[in-house]
């Protein structure tokens, strides 16, 4: 493995505090098949890097044998590592591989990979969290019988709820679903209208997108939960924590609670929107979510895909943003009774949250400077780390 920066001392607390490695299995497990996760360097100062990791896992000739392609992620894409030589109990729980600086250890635990690399003074020098791949899609009406998709995966309490934004999906969270798995029950969802759900519907407001989330949650049987919501999806959770008042322990919103969908400017743009809704979404998008550090082919794929969405999806979701900024939103925050906390690109602009702040029980606002909009996608490994480290503070 080729480990290149050092982690911030945040993420060691964060990690030491999660003890993933610590648990074992009590039944049998299957190791084999695609993980992804998160790597963390433990040694400093070193030229260790954090990465997102990929891993491969197959069964060679032996029957106690096994082969894990290891690939890290680099601008988005895979590049390759090298291959492991890895041996596993009976269990197919625990795999050690040597390596000539030292050992990996991996646990399997359902869909959990958690392990170690230690030198050969047993020093650690890194962690691993992931995730397998494949994850089950499932379907759940929302309240007006609209068909919602969404994936399970992970176990542990409470459940971590990701929602996505304007004309995104659940997979712009596979980084997190990685990261949070070992340690709880995580569950994404495509809003209606987006991604693989269903788009029969004519009210596509901000408490409808609410009504989705709810239904998910409960589809999932899920009694305690953190619910976190980018862009867009971050006014969903809001709505949709009022409507789980029995299963909401608190709530995240992710580069959201701006005050700029009720002006004229915002006016201006969906207006050129429903004129010519690729052209202006596209420069919409490039030029107010991404910035000078933001990785250009990060920045193309997204913008692309967001300019796909039906328009007569996108245009009325977008739009509604504006009536919950004016009229909705202190109503809303007023009447949250669970801690919030948000993740931001700036400390600027969020006046519809400052107006909410004397009615709130708890506000841990954080700003989280580099990215662009996209926090989770851009800088997943520190985004991991700040989310993690939040998320504890609001369940203390």
């Amino acid at each position: 493995m080729n480990p290149r920066t050092s982690i911030v001392a945040l993420a060691a607390a964060c990690l030491l505090a999660r003890g993933a490695f610590a648990q074992t299995p009590a039944t049998a497990s299957n190791p084999v098949g695609v993980w992804r996760g998160t790597s963390l360097c433990r040694v400093r100062p070193s030229p260790c890097n954090d990465e997102i990791v990929v891993y491969r896992i197959t069964r060679v000739n032996a029957s106690d044998s096994l082969s894990i392609d290891a690939r890290k992620i680099v601008k988005g894409q895979e590049e390759e590592m090298g291959v492991l030589g890895c041996r596993v109990d009976a269990s197919g729980a625990h795999l050690t591989c040597r390596i000539p600086n030292g050992v990996w250890r991996f646990t399997v635990r359902g869909d959990s990979l958690v392990g170690e690399l230690r030198s050969p003074d047993n020093r650690k020098y890194r962690d691993v969290n992931a995730a397998r791949v494949a994850v089950e899609t499932k379907s759940t009406p929302s309240a007006d019988g609209t068909p919602i998709s969404y994936a399970v995966t992970g176990h542990g309490d409470p459940a971590m709820v990701f929602v996505h934004g304007w004309a995104g999906d659940q997979s712009y969270w596979r980084d997190q679903v990685s990261y949070f798995a070992p340690t709880h029950l995580v569950i994404t969802l495509d809003l209606a209208g987006h991604g693989s759900s269903g788009r029969g519907r004519s009210d596509w407001s901000i408490q409808r997108f609410g009504e989705d989330v709810a239904a998910v949650v409960r589809a999932t049987g899920a009694t305690k939960v953190v619910l976190i919501g980018h862009s867009l999806g971050g006014r969903g959770v809001v709505e949709a924590a009022l409507q789980l008042p029995d299963q909401t322990m608190g709530v995240v919103g992710v580069d959201t609670f701006f005050d700029a969908w009720s002006t004229p400017s915002f006016a201006n743009r969906v207006a050129g929107m429903r004129a010519d809704f690729i052209g202006a979404t596209t420069g919409f998008v490039r030029r107010t979510m991404f910035n000078a550090q933001s990785d250009t082919a990060l920045a193309s794929r997204v913008t692309s895909a967001m300019a796909k969405i039906p328009p007569e999806v996108g245009i009325p979701a977008i739009a509604s943003l504006g009536p919950w900024a004016s009229t909705r939103s202190a109503n809303a925050f007023a009447a949250l009774r669970v801690p919030l906390g948000t993740i931001q690109r700036s400390a600027a602009g969020h006046t519809e949250l400052e107006r909410a702040r004397p009615t709130l029980t708890r506000l841990d606002a954080n700003v989280m400077a580099g990215p662009g909009h996209f926090l989770m996608l851009e800088d997943p490994v520190r985004f991991n780390v700040t989310l993690d480290s939040l998320v504890r503070r609001l369940l203390k």
